[in-house]
Formats: structure tokens, C-alpha cells, sequence
């Protein structure tokens, strides 16, 4: 029985299990059984990351830099007293932006990463830029959203002092990204509606698909879903590959003259950031924790036998134990997720179900929210039988013919796309679904906003007032590339794979990405997959949790499962039916249920 066909006895869960993701929890209950997986659904952002790593463009005035491996060390020469140091001038208005990076002065100087208007004021209210100022001898990662209001606002690594004396202050990782170009302007404005309302909240949302400290320059590329495999790690989360000696706690890099045991240094374990794990072990231990690009965060040390709790930053991790374990693996070492300590203190080996995908597929879609503000993607579909069905197709817009539309509109270009599903109703200016590495999807093309695009009435429209010639526009969109749903979906075969897969109760599920782990990876950027799943009920679990005994006394029961909790409902059975009809025709059997007495059963004819 899958859930839903199961209701009276197993808690509806799964059923509307859509959010995109990489990595997670895959269980935590007894409330499921074996994954049945219906489809992975494809899903496409317009990625961009908008500072370049060498910062050399970037530099303010009054600021000398330097930059090595990655890191740009910036100084102050003259009475610095607003704000200086790497900018990028050019945010667009009413985009909604997510930027960031790690910071450390030298303790004397102040700074901060943040957005600014040209008049210097923070963007958002609060304090001199809207990260804050600080100094700091450590690195410390800020991030923040804003939605600038005018075209000459500002985002960078700002440094003042007051007081020059050859400070300086450190500035890596910085990053800006473009959450309307990446996601359309009705993600971005959610983003930034949560950030708005608590600081940190938005971007918590982003950074929770995409979690590396630092992602590459890309000026504007369409990213879409492309998968190796479905991995199921069990209830310890440690695949118990070990070695001798330790990690360093100042780095997190190896030491091998130690004489005790360590997870192996080659395989990192991952985990969920901010969460809490268990360690069972008899001895005290060490974790050392990582970014999502394996860079060193930091490390707690427990006791024996104890919780701790993922940094927000985190996603792999290793560990070592106490010089008093000694130096062989007694297979008696567990870490795992802790549900309220719901299984803390049991070993399990460790287990990994890996279920092969077609790693050959791209699959394209566009990200959408439901009426509860949950991502979720409209894409192409790949089924367990191997069908993929295509509902959408990329197209290189430079390979199009364009015309101009400037009796009615100077700067506005139409062409035609015969695939494309376009709107009927010429009475709504909503459009079709689409998604451009280079122009704003828009949701109205009469709009007229600058730089955007909009497929609508047969074409697909684009508004942009650099160009007063259709060649010439003809000419930029080389390489301007649009991802739009299609009349008629397609469908072709690939590798099927295997369905139903097994869920590990209380362990972690992940989409393994091609594009990136391939040998030679084809990107950075890991883009979260979307799903459509239901799960098996787990019924040998349910029915195991045997309720009370009626206190009624003897008669006919059926256990039903309420919220959880399963109870014993009696049946009321009659007794024997009523006499058939006398009179051809077509009869209910009707039950009368008094408020007290016995239910009475009767034929009615259906009228």
C-alpha cells in the first residue's frame, strides 16, 4: 500500500514532497517505508556571480591592494572616513541582490561588506553600511539581500579609518549575486520580503541551495539539473574508513604523529549545517568541520557519548578520538543525526544504497512558488521506466530573426518561435514562462521595463532601448540564451532506474550532481533537483504500536491511527441485512444512527 491508500492506519506522509534539494534528512520516523520515487523533475536558474576573483576592477580611491591566492589584503594610505575600498558600482534598480564574503582587520582599522547608496547611507536602515562596522582579528562571514532603489548603488568591501597608520584590513570570498536574474523577480522579491522582515532569513533561504563560501566570476549562464545518482546513507553517518593520528585544530589539516584513530582524511563526511548529530564512542572525541567548498570552519571536543551541533556554515565534516581509544577500530564508533535522542547510544554499521541515473540528461525547467511560498520546479520529468518528457527547450536567441517594433514602442523587438506555448487569452498580459541568462523575465511585456523579456502572443518580446536597429540587436544576442516551455511536450528514453529504493529511517538522502563531480567538472555550481515522491507506508511499524485494550468489554474492533496515536474504533456490525425489494428498481441501503438505541438499516429507492 503506498500512503494515502492507507489512511485509517498509517500517517499521511510524502505525499507532497516536491522542494528541490541535494542533501537532507531522508527519515526520522517510523512514519515511512521504501521511497517510491514518480519522477525527478528538471529545474534551470539563470546563475550569475558578479565580482571577479582578482578584485582588479574594484579597487576605491585613497586604498592600496594586493591580492594573493584569492585573499586581497587592502591599505589604508590617507584619512579614510567614509567608505572605501572594492566596489561594484553597478546594481540595477529594484533587483534584489545577495552579497557577501569573509572579513578581519588588523584590529585597529574598521570594516564591513555590504550594500551603500552613492550618498553613502546603507540601503537598507540600520547602521553605517548594512553589515555593520566591526574589526576584527578573525574572519568572520557577512552576508546580507538588499534591493537597491536607484541605479547607483553600491556593493563592496568597505574600509574606514580614521587615524592611517598603514591599517589594513582582509577581504576573501566576496561575492555578489543577482537573485532577480537568477531567479526571476517574484523568488527575488520573496527573498528579500523575508529578509526584510528578519535579518539573516533570506539569506538563510539561499544560501541553503547554494552553500559554498565562494562561487567563480559568471557574468550570466543557464544552469540546469544534471544527475549521476540517488544516494541513501543509514543511521551512521561515518562510512568507517579510519586511520592513524589526528587533525589539527588551528587548520583542520592532517597530523600523523599521533596514536590514536581519525575518520580517513580523504573522505569527508557530510552533514546537514546547523543540526544536531550524536556522537556514541568510548572515549572523548574531536569534529572538525568544513564549508561546502572543504575549507576549515573549525572544531568542538566532547565527551563520550554526546550531542554537538553542526555550524551554520557546515557541510562535511571528520573527526579523531582520544589518545585513550587507542590505535584499532573496535567497530563501536556511530555518529548520527539525533531526533530527540530518539536512538542516540545505538551502533548500526554504516550503509549506502546508491541508485545510478542517467548522467547524460539535462534537465531543463523553470523554478516556480506555490500558493505556501515553497520552491518547487515546472521542468522536464525522468521516470523510473526511463521516459523523459521534454517541456522545455533552450534556444540561442542570436539564431533568431528579429524585427522592430518601434511604431509603437522604440527600443521593443519581437520574434517568432513556433514550439513555444503561447498565451491565448489576448486579454491577459501575464505571458508565458521563461527564463534568459541575460534579460529579466517579465510577467507583462506592455510593461516596457528596459532589459526585459516576456513570450507572449505568439512571440517572444524583448524591450531594450540600447539598440535602434534589429541587426544590431540581432548582433548582442549571441550567446543569449532562453529556456521557454513548449507547445507540445516531447517525450524520448533513457536509463531507467530502480523503483521502489530503500529509505534509511533516521539517515540522509542526496542527488548526486554530474556537472559537478564529474572528472572533469563542467561547473561549480551544484543546482538542487527537483522531485515528485510519494513513500510506502510503513505498516509493520504502525501496527506494532498496539494500543490499549478497549475498556468496553469484548466486541469488534479495527486499529485506526489518529495524528500519530493508534486506538481501537469498535465496529457496530448489524446483525443481518434487511428483506431485498419486492419491486424491480435501484435501492441505497440507508443507516439511520440514533442518538441512542441501535442503528436501523433500510432499502431506499434511488430516485
Amino acid at each position: 500500500m503506498t500512503v494515502g491508500n492507507a489512511e485509517q492506519l498509517v500517517a499521511t506522509v510524502g505525499v507532497e514532497d516536491k522542494v528541490p534539494y541535494n542533501f537532507r534528512t531522508s527519515g526520522g520516523s517510523a512514519d515511512i517505508g521504501d521511497r517510491e520515487v514518480d519522477k525527478i523533475v528538471g529545474g534551470t536558474v539563470a546563475w550569475n556571480q558578479l565580482v571577479k576573483d582578482d578584485y582588479s576592477n574594484l579597487v576605491g580611491s585613497n586604498i592600496t591592494s594586493t591580492v594573493l591566492d584569492g585573499e586581497i589584503t587592502i591599505v589604508c594610505n590617507t584619512d579614510v572616513n567614509n567608505v572605501k575600498g572594492i566596489v561594484y558600482n553597478n546594481l540595477k534598480n529594484g533587483h534584489v541582490y545577495c552579497g557577501g564574503g569573509n572579513f578581519k582587520t588588523d584590529g585597529t582599522a574598521e570594516g564591513g561588506i555590504g550594500f551603500r547608496a552613492a550618498s553613502g547611507a546603507a540601503i537598507n536602515s540600520g547602521t553605517s553600511d548594512t553589515m555593520g562596522w566591526t574589526n576584527t582579528s578573525s574572519y568572520i562571514s557577512m552576508w546580507r539581500i538588499a534591493k537597491p532603489s536607484d541605479d547607483t548603488s553600491r556593493f563592496g568591501a568597505f574600509l574606514k579609518n580614521n587615524t592611517p597608520n598603514g591599517n589594513y584590513g582582509y577581504f576573501n570570498a566576496v561575492m555578489l549575486i543577482d537573485l532577480t536574474q537568477m531567479f526571476g523577480s517574484a523568488i527575488a522579491d520573496y527573498i528579500n520580503t523575508l529578509e526584510t522582515a528578519n535579518v539573516g532569513a533570506g539569506v538563510a533561504w539561499f544560501r541553503k541551495l547554494f552553500p559554498k563560501d565562494y562561487y567563480a566570476y559568471d557574468a550570466g549562464s543557464l544552469q540546469s539539473v544534471q544527475v549521476a545518482s540517488h544516494d541513501m546513507v543509514g543511521f551512521n553517518a561515518w562510512d568507517e574508513q579510519w586511520e592513524i593520528g589526528r587533525y589539527d585544530t588551528s587548520t583542520g589539516d592532517v597530523i600523523n604523529s599521533y596514536n590514536s584513530i581519525r575518520s580517513k582524511s580523504t573522505n569527508y563526511i557530510p552533514v546537514i549545517p546547523n543540526t544536531t548529530y550524536y556522537g556514541k564512542c568510548t572515549t572523548g572525541y574531536v569534529v572538525f568541520f568544513y564549508d561546502a567548498s572543504k575549507n576549515y570552519i573549525g572544531y568542538v571536543e566532547k565527551q563520550a557519548n554526546t550531542t554537538f551541533i553542526t555550524p551554520a556554515n557546515a557541510c562535511f565534516m571528520h573527526f579523531r578520538m582520544s589518545t585513550n581509544y587507542g590505535t584499532t577500530y573496535n567497530h563501536d564508533i556511530c555518529i548520527n543525526l539525533s531526533w530527540d535522542g530518539e536512538r542516540d547510544g545505538e551502533y548500526e554499521p554504516y550503509v549506502k544504497h546508491s541508485y545510478p541515473l542517467d548522467d547524460s540528461l539535462t534537465l531543463r525547467g523553470i523554478p516556480k512558488l506555490d500558493a505556501s511560498n515553497n520552491l518547487y520546479y515546472d521542468g522536464d520529468t525522468y521516470e523510473a521506466n526511463g521516459t523523459v518528457t521534454r517541456r522545455y527547450r533552450v534556444v540561442d536567441l542570436g539564431n533568431a530573426t528579429w524585427t522592430g517594433n518601434f511604431s509603437s514602442h522604440e527600443g521593443q523587438f519581437y520574434t517568432s518561435l513556433s514550439d513555444y506555448k503561447s498565451v491565448s487569452n489576448t486579454n491577459s498580459r501575464n505571458g508565458a514562462t521563461c527564463i534568459s541568462n541575460k534579460y529579466i523575465s517579465g510577467n507583462a511585456y506592455d510593461a516596457l521595463i528596459d532589459k526585459r523579456i516576456c513570450a507572449y502572443a505568439s512571440y517572444i518580446w524583448i524591450y531594450d532601448t540600447s539598440f535602434s536597429s534589429a541587426s544590431d540587436l540581432k548582433t548582442s544576442l549571441s550567446g543569449c540564451y532562453i529556456i521557454y516551455e513548449l507547445d507540445t511536450p516531447t517525450t524520448e528514453l533513457a536509463e531507467p532506474y530502480q523503483n521502489p529504493q530503500i529509505v534509511d529511517d533516521f539517515g540522509t538522502e542526496e542527488y548526486v550532481d554530474a556537472g559537478v563531480t564529474a572528472s572533469t567538472p563542467i561547473r561549480d555550481v551544484a543546482i538542487p533537483v527537483g522531485h515528485e515522491t510519494t513513500y510506502q507506508a510503513n505498516l509493520r511499524a504502525k501496527l506494532e504500536m498496539a494500543p490499549e485494550s478497549p475498556s468496553d468489554g469484548d466486541g469488534d474492533y479495527i486499529v485506526r491511527q489518529t495524528n500519530g496515536q493508534n486506538e481501537y474504533t469498535k465496529l457496530v456490525i448489524p446483525t443481518e441485512l434487511p428483506a431485498n425489494p419486492s419491486e424491480a428498481g435501484t435501492y441505497s441501503l440507508k443507516v439511520t444512527v440514533p442518538s441512542s438505541g441501535t442503528p436501523t438499516l433500510a432499502w431506499v429507492a434511488d430516485t
